[in-house]
C-alpha cells in the first residue's frame, strides 16, 4: 500500500470524501439552524450554498498542501456515504413528497423528452425565452432546500467534480505525468462539467426540490460521475485493490472504504438505468395512453375546438389570434395560434396573482388584435383581460372568451 501514492488515487479516495462530507455536513446543519424546510421562501439557499463552497475551497487548500491520507479518512468516507444513502433514499420515496412527484421518474423523463423533440419542430420564442430566465433568476416560485432530499446527492456530485477536477489539472500539470489521453480528457471533462455545474447550481438552487432540481441538473450529475469512473478505472492503485483477493489487510481495507462514495454514486447511475422503463412501452403508452391518462378526460379537446372556432371567427378580420390560458405548448402545436402567455397561473397556487401580474405586463408589450381564452384563463383573468380587452359575442363560444384589443 506505499505504492498508493499517485494524485488520481489521492483525489478520488481522500479529497471526494472529505468535500462530499462537508457538502452534506453544512446542508443538514444549515437546514437545522435555519429551519429552512419549513421557510415560505428560498431566501437562504444561496446562503447556505455558498458556505459549501467556502468549505468545499477550504478542504481543497488544505488538501493541496498535505496529501497524505490518515487512517480517520475511511471514517469520513463513511459518513459521507451515509449522507449520500440518505439523499438517495429519498429520491424514490414519493410518500416523503407532496403529490408523489417522483413516482416513477422514469415516465416522466420519456414525457419529457418527448416534448423536447416537439418543441425542436416549433419555432423558439426568444422573448419567451429572456422573460423565463429573467422571472425565474429574480426567485419567482422558488422553493427552500428540503433536508434529507435530492439535495443531498446533486450538491455533493456537483462540488466534489469542480474541486477534483481542478486539483487534477493542476496535478497533472506540476508532476511530469506520463500523457494518457483517456485519463486528460476524463480530467477535463469533470473539470469543465464541474465548474459549469457549481456556478449553474446558483440560478437553479432555488429550484431545489425534488422535481426542480434533478430535471435540472441530473445530466451534468451523470456526466461528472462517468469522469469520475474513468478516472478511478485508470489508476493503476484502484485496479490493484481488487486484484488480490486473497489475504485482504487493514490497509487494504481502509482503502477500499475511502473508495466507497465514489462506489455509490457510479452504482445509483446504473439503478436509475434499471428503474427506468422499457423505452418502447413508454413509448407506446405515450402514442396509445390508457384511457384514464389520456387528453380526452382532460379539457384540451373543448379548448381546441374553441380556439378553432375562434380561428374561424377572425379568418376575414383584421388583426393576429392568439391563445392565453393553460397548456398553451400544446394547444400552439395543435391548432397553429401562439400563445401570449409566459407563464399561466392555475388555482389555488400561491403565485396566481403575482403570475397573473407578469402576464399582464408581458401582453401589455406583445399584445394582439384578438385573443381567445380557455374557460379556466376566463376565470383566471376575466372578460377584460388585463384592461386591454373587452369580450365579443359569438355563437358556439362561451361568452368572454374571445376578446378584442380595444
Amino acid at each position: 500500500m506505499a505504492a498508493l501514492t499517485t494524485s488520481d488515487y489521492r483525489v478520488v479516495s481522500t479529497l471526494v470524501p472529505r468535500i462530499a462530507l462537508g457538502t452534506v455536513a453544512i446542508l443538514v446543519a444549515g437546514t437545522i439552524a435555519t429551519d429552512n424546510n419549513n421557510a415560505t421562501t428560498a431566501n437562504l439557499n444561496k446562503p447556505i450554498y455558498l458556505c459549501v463552497l467556502v468549505i468545499a475551497f477550504a478542504v481543497t487548500v488544505i488538501f493541496l498542501r498535505n496529501h497524505r491520507s490518515t487512517g480517520f479518512d475511511s471514517a469520513v468516507a463513511l459518513l459521507a456515504s451515509c449522507g449520500l444513502i440518505w439523499g438517495i433514499w429519498t429520491i424514490e420515496r414519493p410518500q416523503l413528497l407532496h403529490d408523489g412527484v417522483w413516482e416513477g421518474f422514469g415516465d416522466h423523463v420519456a414525457v419529457a423528452a418527448l416534448v423536447l423533440l416537439l418543441c425542436i419542430g416549433s419555432p423558439l420564442n426568444l422573448s419567451f425565452v429572456g422573460a423565463f430566465i429573467k422571472l425565474f433568476g429574480s426567485g419567482l416560485g422558488s422553493a427552500p432546500m428540503q433536508v434529507p432530499g435530492p439535495v443531498l446527492v446533486v450538491m455533493p456530485i456537483v462540488v466534489c467534480s469542480a474541486a477534483t477536477g481542478w486539483v487534477l489539472m493542476r496535478a497533472h500539470r506540476r508532476e511530469g505525468m506520463p500523457k494518457n489521453p483517456v485519463l486528460d480528457q476524463a480530467t477535463v471533462t469533470l473539470t469543465f462539467t464541474g465548474t459549469w455545474s457549481v456556478f449553474g447550481l446558483l440560478y437553479y438552487v432555488n429550484r431545489a426540490y425534488a422535481e426542480g432540481q434533478l430535471q435540472t441538473m441530473l445530466l451534468p450529475c451523470a456526466v461528472c460521475i462517468g469522469a469520475l469512473l474513468s478516472i478511478a478505472m485508470h489508476s493503476e492503485e484502484v485496479r490493484a485493490l481488487w486484484q488480490e483477493k486473497l489475504a485482504l489487510t487493514r490497509a487494504q481495507l481502509s482503502a477500499k472504504v475511502k473508495l466507497i462514495p465514489v462506489a455509490l454514486l457510479v452504482c445509483l447511475c446504473f439503478s436509475s438505468a434499471l428503474l427506468t422503463p422499457d423505452p418502447v412501452l413508454a413509448a407506446k403508452s405515450l402514442l396509445n395512453p390508457p384511457s384514464a391518462s389520456g387528453f380526452a378526460n382532460y379539457d384540451l379537446p373543448t379548448i381546441t375546438q374553441t380556439v378553432d372556432a375562434a380561428q374561424e371567427y377572425t379568418a376575414d378580420k383584421p388583426g393576429e389570434l392568439t391563445y392565453l390560458g393553460e397548456n398553451f405548448n400544446y394547444v400552439s402545436l395543435v391548432t397553429h395560434v401562439q400563445s401570449n402567455a409566459v407563464l399561466f397561473p392555475v388555482p389555488p397556487d400561491r403565485l396566481v396573482i403575482a403570475v397573473i401580474q407578469i402576464d399582464c405586463q408581458y401582453i401589455e408589450t406583445h399584445h394582439s388584435r384578438w385573443i381567445v381564452l380557455s374557460s379556466l384563463g376566463l376565470a383566471v383573468f376575466g372578460p377584460k383581460a388585463c384592461g386591454l380587452y373587452h369580450s365579443v359575442a359569438f355563437t358556439g363560444v362561451p361568452y368572454g372568451q374571445l376578446q378584442e384589443l380595444r
